[in-house]
């Protein structure tokens, strides 16, 4: 952190001089900055296109930029600093945005390093809750080419998604575009995401499966639907759109969880007849489960239990767990046993991998 602080006062120091437009050029992270003039930042633009090998090497200096001009320059991958406290420096194995200090920073706000390619300041609470987990999770389904030319409007309301909330995503990450938001929650590490499902407050508007699910078993007498996966198949395709997976399948679909019981989440109102019909008793202590049912407090849609773009995306997975919100599931998994914690890291690579 002292490297920090001392590079943070650095730039500050330079940001200082630009302000007081006392600065012509400067070196700084191996970077050479120079002076421009606000108005010759499509020149830049159009010159770094051309040549992809000065955008790690040279940034650029400002007196002030505006919102539109800042965003083209970071979305286009290019250094520079303003005399009003804004600016991103670039280099080959991290990122720095900046961005002026208007109030004492909460201590809800961490500094997350990553080897590659961005160091952002993240609010674990905004990441982790149903809107944020919905639009995550269609952005890691969702491919990169598909998103060119989609605004944040027009992206909500296509999935049907929290405009208000990918807006606070993009302001909080410093993302210019949506392949700019994608990129940097691609970043986001495994750890980080542990880390945050332990800080956000378990029963803020997500209903926890570990933490109202209730396990049954069959009759003695009734042995034929032991361990049947094509019981719950059934299951899903007789009650569409009621009845789902529960989190563990999907890490026993990526062999990340070896386990014979079935694992759901089932709408409150045909809880009762699949319990009639296949004869489901409640567990005592001690005995094995056969299935472990939960019943969400609210929706599946509005708690992100399952995705908003459910044809999309091509994971290592059966399609019936394609129905999943996987980040979700993940978010999940984090309230089961120690086994169960351990395949969250398994999930959330998986979904890292197969996006990019």
């Amino acid at each position: 952190m002292r490297i920090i602080d001392s590079f943070l006062k650095q730039i500050k120091k330079i940001q200082d001089k630009l302000g007081l437009n006392d600065l012509k050029e400067v070196e700084l992270a191996g970077i050479f900055f120079c002076r421009f003039a606000d108005q010759k930042v499509d020149e830049i633009i159009i010159d770094s296109s051309r040549d992809l090998s000065n955008r790690c090497g040279c940034g650029y200096l400002f007196k002030s930029l505006s919102t539109e001009k800042r965003r083209w320059l970071e979305s286009g991958g290019l250094s520079y600093l303003t005399g009003d406290g804004y600016g991103a420096i670039f280099t080959e194995n991290q990122t720095f945005l900046l961005r002026p200090k208007k109030r004492k920073i909460s201590n809800k706000l961490h500094l997350f390093r990553h080897s590659k390619p961005h160091d952002i300041l993240l609010r674990e609470s905004l990441l982790v809750s149903p809107a944020a987990l919905r639009i995550i999770d269609v952005l890691h389904r969702t491919r990169s080419e598909e998103l060119e030319g989609l605004s944040g409007l027009s992206f909500a309301k296509k999935f049907g998604l929290s405009q208000p909330v990918l807006s606070r995503l993009m302001t909080s990450t410093g993302a210019a575009s949506l392949r700019h938001l994608t990129r940097v929650i691609f970043a986001i590490s495994s750890k980080w995401w542990i880390e945050a499902f332990n800080k956000v407050p378990a029963a803020r508007r997500m209903t926890p499966f570990f933490r109202v699910s209730q396990q049954y078993r069959l009759p003695e007498t009734d042995l034929s639907l032991k361990r049947s996966r094509e019981w719950m198949e059934k299951l899903l395709e007789k009650y569409p759109g009621k009845v789902f997976l529960g989190p563990p399948e999907v890490a026993k679909a990526l062999g990340a969880l070896i386990d014979r019981t079935i694992y759901l989440w089932c709408d409150n109102s045909v809880l009762g007849e699949i319990k009639k019909d296949y004869r489901l008793i409640p567990c005592r202590s001690g005995e094995e489960p056969f299935c472990v049912v939960a019943v969400p407090k609210g929706s599946f849609e509005k708690e992100a239990i399952i995705s908003a773009g459910q044809q999309l995306g091509d994971f290592p997975l059966p399609s019936s767990s394609m129905s999943l919100n996987l980040v979700r599931s993940a978010w999940d998994l984090y309230f089961g046993d120690s086994r169960l914690r351990e395949s969250i890291k398994v999930v959330l690579e998986m979904l890292s991998h197969a996006s990019k």
